[in-house]
This record gives structure tokens, C-alpha cells and sequence, in this order.
């Protein structure tokens, strides 16, 4: 598993979300694990037979008392909310409120506005797209696109980290 690998070999302090998850969450010697699904602060969500009320990131770094520390990687894979989800994180980023160095994401089909709003916020905030490809397991094999974004500090010190 990813979260496994970053604990084992960064250190990373690592909280997994998913409000869908009807067994036991096998992974708390790596991650802490929480039932709370991402997007826009109070919306109601129906996905599968699940049904549940979303969380602002906001809302999630205040209750976990991480208002104000830096995300070094955002791995996120929430089944469409990308598209509510993303467009105010990268709006917080763009203002200085909020600082992930990596964003990994899964994007799923969606409507071209959808995409020029999340691709045109992601650019505002200075993020680059540094890998992309097509996760031929899942969304059907072709309804959905792996992305890894980076912020200009990140890439600042990655490059300057590597040639130096």
C-alpha cells in the first residue's frame, strides 16, 4: 500500500478518509483513520448506498488541530468530489492559507467546465502536472485519469535537492 510505503520510508504522519468503508479499516499501525467524506462544507452525498454529509478540508484540519501545517503530500481518490472538492483548496493555496507541496489525485469523467474550472484553479494556485496516466483498473478502464500535481516550492527544492 502507498500510506504503508510513505510511513515506512518518509515518516509521514498519514489520516485516511472514507465515509463509505462498512468493515474494520485495516491499516491503523500506518494511518489514522477517519469517516468523513471530502467536498463542499455540509453537502449530502449519495454514493453507492452510502449516504453522508462532506467536509470542507478546513473543517477537517481544524478538527484534527492542523490549521496552519503543511501538507507535504494530498493523495486523494474521492469518486467525482474532486470537481466541488478541489476548486476552493486551490483557491486557499492561491491566497496563502494552505500549503500542499504534492497533490496526487484521481480524476473522474466529467463535463468539459468541470475540467477547465479545476485545471484553470490548479494553475492559479501554481501547481504543475509533473506525471499523468490512465488507470486502466478502475472507472471501467477508461473513465479515469491518475494526476500528480507539485507546487513551484516543491519543485524549487526537489530540482535544487537533486543538483546539488
Amino acid at each position: 500500500l502507498f500510506e504503508r510505503a510513505v510511513k515506512q520510508h518518509i515518516g509521514c504522519e498519514i489520516h485516511t478518509f472514507d465515509p463509505t468503508l462498512k468493515s474494520e479499516f485495516k491499516g491503523t499501525e500506518y494511518a489514522k483513520f477517519h469517516p468523513w467524506g471530502l467536498g463542499k462544507e455540509g453537502a449530502k452525498v449519495k454514493f453507492g448506498d452510502s449516504t453522508f454529509k462532506c467536509k470542507s478540508l478546513e473543517t477537517i484540519m481544524r478538527e484534527l488541530g492542523h490549521i496552519d501545517r503543511k501538507i507535504d503530500i494530498f493523495k486523494i481518490d474521492c469518486e467525482g468530489c474532486e470537481y466541488a472538492a478541489m476548486p476552493p483548496i486551490f483557491d486557499a493555496i492561491a491566497k496563502g492559507k494552505l500549503q500542499i507541496d504534492q497533490i496526487l489525485i484521481e480524476m473522474h469523467s466529467a463535463s468539459f467546465e468541470d475540467l477547465t474550472d479545476f485545471f484553470e484553479a490548479a494553475d492559479k494556485a501554481g501547481f504543475r502536472i509533473t506525471h499523468k496516466e490512465r488507470n486502466g483498473w478502475g472507472c471501467g478502464g477508461t473513465g479515469c485519469v491518475e494526476y500528480v500535481f507539485v507546487s513551484p516550492s516543491f519543485l524549487r527544492e526537489a530540482t535544487a535537492a537533486a543538483m546539488c
